[in-house]
Order: C-alpha cells, then sequence, then structure tokens
C-alpha cells in the first residue's frame, strides 16, 4: 500500500505538471500528493514515509528537480535535499531520546570517507577560491549518504520497514518507466528522423530525458525477480499479478535510446539468469533451466514482434542508435575516452595534485574551470579528481563493503525476504559498478547509497540489532 501510494503521488504530480495549464493544474497535483502522503503518514510509520520518500526522489530526473525549487540566500533548495533533512532529523530527535547506534566496518569506512572529504576535499576546494556555493553543491554527494547511513542505523527496523524498502525499490523502477513511456507515446507521430536524427559526429534522441536514472528500472527488475522467486509470500496472491511489470520495465528501457541504461539492462539480465542457473543447477533442476532459458527466447522473440508490429517507427528508432553506437562515427564514447587518457596524464606530470585531489567546486556544481575533468563520465575517477589516490582508495573501499556484508549474510539461515533482498542488492551492486564507469556521481542518488549501507549494516549486526531472521 505504501509504494503503491507513493507512485500514484508522484506519478499524478509529474504529469499533471507538464499538462497545459502548469499554474492551474500544478496546485491540483500539490493538493492530492499532500493528501496522499498525509495519508501514509497518519496510518503508516513515519519511518517508512521518510525511506520511500527519499527512495522515490531518487528516481525522478535531477532537471526537474531543479526546475522545481527555491533558494534561500544564495543556495537554491530542492525536494530531495528537504527529505534528507527531515531523515536526518528526524534520526537525530529518536537518537538523543533512544541512545546510540552501533557501527560495523561499512560504517568506519564511511566515517573515514566523509572526514577525508570534509577535511581535504572541502579545504583544497575553498583554498583553490572555488565559490562556496559550488563546494557544498558537490560535497552533498558525500554527506547525504552519511546522514542517509546514521539516520538508518538509528531508525531502520527491519520486521517493520524491510518491506517498504523493497516495494519503494519496485516503485520507483515502476516510476521512471512510466515517465519515459509517457515521453514515448507523446512522440508516436513523429517521423523517424524526428525521434533519432545522425549527424556526423553525434546522435539526437527526441524522445528521453537524459536526467532521467532510468537504470532505476533495472533495479527494480532485480527486486521484483528476487522477491517472486525467493519470497512467494511477500505479495500474497498478487505475485502473478506483479509478473505483468517486467514488460514495462522491459519497453521502457528499450524505447529510451540511451547507452548506458541499456547497459544496466543487459548487466541485470545476465545476473538474473546467472542466477537462475546456479539455483537450478544446485537442486539439479535442468529441465527447469531449459524451460527458462525457453522462456527468455519467446518472450524476446514476442517483444520483437509487438514493436515491430505496433510500435515500427520506435522500434527503428532504437535499431537507429543501437546500430549508431556500434559504427565507428559514434565519437561520444572515444571523446569519453580521451578525456580519461587526458585527465591521468595530467595527473602523472603533476605528482601533487594526483597525491590530494582538487577538491570540491570544479566538475558538476556551474563554477567549472578549464581542465580534463570537466565532461568527466566516471564516478571512480571522479572521487580520484576531488581527493586524489588517498579519496579514490577509500571510496572503493566503502563501495566493496556492502558487497562483502552481502556474502557474510548469505552464510548465514536467512528469512526468505531477507535473502531476497541481500541477493537483490548484490545484483545492484553489479549493476551499478558497470554504471559508474560510464556516469558522474549523483547528489540526488547519494541518500540511496547510504540507506543501503545502512540497511545492510543493520542486518548483519546480530548483537546490536536482534539477529537477521525476518518473521
Amino acid at each position: 500500500m505504501l509504494g503503491v501510494a507513493l507512485v500514484t503521488a508522484i506519478v499524478v504530480g509529474v504529469l499533471i505538471a507538464t499538462l497545459p495549464s502548469e499554474e492551474v493544474l500544478v496546485g491540483f497535483a500539490g493538493v492530492v500528493s499532500f493528501l496522499l502522503i498525509s495519508f501514509l503518514i497518519s496510518r503508516s510509520d513515519t519511518t517508512c514515509v521518510l525511506l520511500a520518500a527519499t527512495i522515490f526522489t531518487t528516481a525522478i530526473s535531477t532537471t526537474f528537480w531543479l526546475d522545481h525549487r527555491i533558494s534561500i540566500g544564495e543556495f537554491p533548495i530542492s525536494v530531495p535535499d528537504v527529505i534528507v533533512f527531515a531523515y536526518g532529523l528526524f534520526a537525530l530527535t529518536k537518537w538523543f531520546r533512544d541512545g546510540h547506534a552501533r557501527m560495523n566496518t561499512i560504517g568506519a569506512l564511511l566515517s573515514a570517507w566523509l572526514l577525508y572529504n570534509s577535511f581535504f576535499g572541502v579545504g583544497i576546494g575553498m583554498r583553490a577560491g572555488n565559490p562556496m556555493y559550488a563546494v557544498l553543491q558537490e560535497y552533498r554527494v558525500v554527506l547525504y549518504a552519511a546522514v542517509a547511513y546514521f539516520a538508518t542505523l538509528v531508525l531502520f527496523q527491519k520486521e517493520r520497514h524491510l518491506r517498504a524498502v523493497m516495494l519503494s525499490l519496485v516503485g520507483a523502477g515502476l516510476t521512471v518507466s512510466i515517465w519515459q513511456l509517457a515521453i514515448s507515446v507523446s512522440g508516436l507521430g513523429l517521423r523517424l528522423e524526428e525521434m533519432v536524427s545522425v549527424n556526423q559526429n553525434s546522435l539526437g534522441r527526441q524522445l528521453r530525458d537524459v536526467n532521467l536514472p532510468l537504470y532505476f528500472a533495472a533495479l527494480a527488475l532485480i527486486m521484483l525477480v528476487m522477491i517472486l522467486e525467493h519470497a512467494p509470500t511477500f505479495l500474497g496472491k498478487k505475485q502473478w499479478y506483479a509478473w505483468a511489470l517486467v514488460p514495462v520495465f522491459l519497453v521502457a528501457v528499450i524505447v529510451s535510446n540511451t547507452r548506458a541504461v541499456w547497459v544496466s539492462l543487459a548487466v541485470s539480465i545476465c545476473v538474473l539468469l546467472l542466477h537462475s542457473f546456479i539455483l537450478n543447477l544446485s537442486k539439479r533442476s535442468l529441465w527447469r533451466q531449459m524451460v527458462l532459458a525457453g522462456a527468455c527466447i519467446v518472450s524476446g522473440v514476442f517483444a520483437y514482434i509487438v514493436l515491430r508490429m505496433f510500435l515500427p517507427t520506435m522500434s527503428e528508432a532504437a535499431l537507429t542508435a543501437w546500430d549508431y553506437t556500434l559504427s565507428d562515427n559514434d565519437s561520444t564514447s572515444f571523446t569519453r575516452l580521451e578525456i580519461v587518457q587526458t585527465l591521468l596524464k595530467s595527473f602523472w606530470d603533476d605528482v601533487p595534485a594526483l597525491l590530494s585531489g582538487i577538491g570540491f567546486g570544479n566538475m558538476w556544481s556551474g563554477a567549472i574551470r578549464e581542465g580534463p575533468y570537466t565532461n568527466l563520465h566516471n564516478t571512480y575517477l571522479a572521487y580520484m579528481v576531488i581527493g586524489g589516490l588517498p579519496g579514490l582508495m577509500l571510496f572503493l573501499a566503502l563501495w566493496i563493503s556492502p558487497l562483502v556484508s552481502c556474502f557474510r549474510l548469505l552464510r548465514r539461515a536467512l528469512s526468505p525476504i531477507v535473502k531476497a533482498y541481500v541477493l537483490a542488492s548484490i545484483m545492484s551492486w553489479v549493476v551499478f559498478s558497470a554504471l559508474l564507469l560510464s556516469i558522474p556521481p549523483h547528489w540526488s542518488e547519494a541518500a540511496f547509497f547510504g540507506i543501503t549501507l545502512g540497511i545492510l549494516t543493520v542486518l548483519e549486526d546480530p548483537k546490536r540489532y536482534g539477529g537477521v531472521v525476518v518473521n
């Protein structure tokens, strides 16, 4: 109920805000959203609402939030900023009232990462003369992850909140999928040349929102399959209807004509098939594996036939984008590789910068200065630019830590729900590990990272949180 209501609130608000007569209809959308969220607060746990709101706002286009924000002094404030602040403040009041919350290895690594970036990343950025606004805008990727992590340690109770988190992840994928499908449907009357325009060194794609994190559709697909595979009672009698969401996720990703999103879907399908193969192999269910492989082939052929019959122009646009990606004319990938090579060479020639980084306030904040890092689409190298080799090493250690926790958890006797969440977390980690090679750090997703780290800390610490078995 929680996931469905919040999805409804956000989708209604987004769709109405994009219709004509915006000044009149936005007010109606705000009233609908306010009533739904008020209903949730009165009928549900406040922590559930804050967790769900954080996850859903993560899945909304960053451009949408930037276009709908207010300024307090020199600092523009958007909805994700308010939600993270509310989540942290609520946790702080509970911490003062109820006491402490222990940390494990993940918490120690995150604390070291936070302190290093707070002193060196912020300090070097300020010393370089970067505006305070620019420094703080970029510092959010670290601050929000830390706030969400410590707030989750204090507030999260697996028996009450894990279900809401899992449903919210599926709902977030549904939100971005509906958003993309709405964009695609709005352009059904366009010609192929208007949907996808191929120039000499570029590919123009009309029917997409470049800032929409559509890879959440792939993560939702993983979570949904893990729920249906390992916790069939999670959705009760509605589990068979939930399979109807799979085509929504798949079609939305395909028609997005976005390569990073295609990669997320391909990696997701690969890890799901690998998981199914290992699962069925351990059960010696070779016939089931053959049925699954046949079902995947039939589904793929069916999807292709449907697209060709009912959406021929759109399928042609997807094929055009795919052909361009594989051609020698696609200069985007080569340009980004050249940026990485230039960046590494510049650091090799400037050892002090390699060791210390250049701090916050230089890349995606708007206070861009000349350098090979201005258009860097690589999260790993972005943290090296900010904090040098120590900053990169700290991030890599923190990034690997949830994977270690997940494998430790799998050695224990887990309830079906916890096992589904842990397996989905491993697969999502694989998907994001590939994506981070081609996308910069996103401040709007930082809190989601912190929540994930916090949940795994709670599940792994039986002394502090009373074990990992959920009834």
